[in-house]
């Protein structure tokens, strides 16, 4: 097995910790306990497939959307095959397989993207792209943890409306003019709209300007300055 990010929230580390009791007792999964068509109980390589792929799945859980995947330079990146196979030493195929069974049981939702696209010989074509993978709450409710993910889902949206909050009061620290600065509330908005407002006409007193001058080169009719 290998082992979680301490970075992750605590809550995710606990149901990474969680999940390896399936392991060892298929009954904590009862929709994956036993094989698909089958009343055989389901094989240890299978439910290991399934184990190491709940772990990652789990690491890479967004709290506030429950999506799967990571920010990169900003930009989400939905979790792909390929990485959770990296992730996990698990084959491409073994990884498949396991996401098809989480998504038989209802854990996890996989919606595809597809996108049309024209190549360079003027062809339309339909391109595959990583498809959004969505963590039911019902998942963690097996593990006992349904009352603390949804506490700590509420902190995290409220910490995300936060940062938003921030990054907008800085964004608009940008737009105070001089005059506005050292005011608060109403008078700040005021004397912030007072200003633009004579910027506004500076420009428009610009524009009029340059419209009335006459232009630098003249021209004949055919096109050709002198």
């Amino acid at each position: 097995m290998y082992e979680v990010s301490s970075a992750i929230p605590k809550v995710l580390q606990e149901f990474c910790s969680r999940v390896e009791r399936f392991n060892f007792d298929r009954h904590c999964l009862s929709p994956l306990r036993l094989a698909k068509n089958s009343k055989r109980l389901r094989r240890s390589e299978s439910a290991e497939s399934i184990t190491l792929v709940l772990k990652c799945i789990g690491k890479y859980t967004d709290l506030v959307t429950f999506k799967v995947g990571y920010y990169h330079r900003n930009r989400w990146i939905n979790l792909s095959y390929k990485k959770i196979a990296r992730v996990t030493g698990l084959s491409v195929s073994r990884v498949q397989r396991a996401m098809s069974e989480l998504q038989r049981g209802g854990f996890i939702g996989v919606h595809e993207i597809r996108e049309k696209v024209i190549n360079q010989h003027g062809h339309e074509m339909i391109i595959s792209k990583t498809a959004i993978k969505n963590v039911n709450l019902g998942l963690f409710a097996y593990f006992g943890l349904a009352s603390i993910i949804e506490r700590e889902r509420k902190k995290a949206v409220k910490r995300l409306r936060q940062r938003e909050e921030q990054d907008r009061a800085e964004a608009a620290k940008e737009y105070i003019p001089d005059c506005a600065k050292g005011l608060k509330g109403f008078a700040q908005a005021k004397a912030t709209m007072q200003a633009l407002k004579y910027q506004m006409k500076q420009q428009a007193k610009q524009a009029r300007k340059a419209a009335s001058e006459p232009p630098d080169i003249f021209e004949w009719d055919d096109g050709i300055p002198y």
